[in-house]
């Protein structure tokens, strides 16, 4: 069945109905069984944010997604999906709060921007926005680091080399399990 379009949203029963003879006169539907199955027809939905806008081609981004309103209890019950270019590949999706959920890209294949959805219907269908866009990008390579050592307290300017760095301020260095203080 493919549901109909719905004014407003709700919840509404689903029923089985089919034709009594056999030359299928439209006039003749009856219902076949009933069903206690009701079906939940949502709100819209857009995607206001996604954080960080940008990571590497071979996936393991972790990602906030902003919604523009809460999800309904049947959503948030459900399958939640995040899917990247419109590919197949779909990751699992977690709620966060009632307007935010959590997923980590998966090796997307292609450098450049891609758009991106979430579906909370199980991969039925799927919600974006013109504006949901993310930035796929070759991962960083370090080839050179100078000096190599400095003291305990801190506070060494290092020089890094490398390939695939770009201007954002979501790179930062890390030493060991320390963010670097700039």
């Amino acid at each position: 069945c493919l549901s109909p379009s719905q004014g407003t949203p709700g919840k509404v029963t689903v029923e089985v109905i089919g034709v009594v003879d056999q030359a299928g006169h439209s006039s003749n539907f009856v219902r076949i069984e009933a069903s206690e199955d009701t079906f939940m027809f949502t709100p819209p939905m857009i995607i206001e944010a996604v954080s960080p806008t940008n990571g590497v081609v071979q996936g393991g981004t972790k990602l906030t997604v902003k919604l523009s309103r809460e999800l309904l209890e049947e959503e948030r019950n459900g399958v939640l999906l995040c899917r990247f270019g419109g590919r197949t590949e779909e990751v699992s999706a977690q709620v966060v709060s009632p307007t935010e959920l959590a997923c980590t890209t998966p090796p997307v294949g292609v450098v450049g921007f891609v758009s991106f959805e979430v579906s909370t219907n199980d991969g039925i269908d799927f919600h974006s926005s013109e504006s949901a866009l993310f930035e796929v990008r070759e991962r960083h390579q370090v080839s050179s680091l100078w000096p190599s050592n400095g003291p305990v307290h801190g506070g060494s300017l290092i020089y890094v080399t490398g390939t695939q760095f770009h201007n954002s301020t979501s790179i930062k260095c890390m030493f060991g399990e320390e963010d670097s203080t700039d």
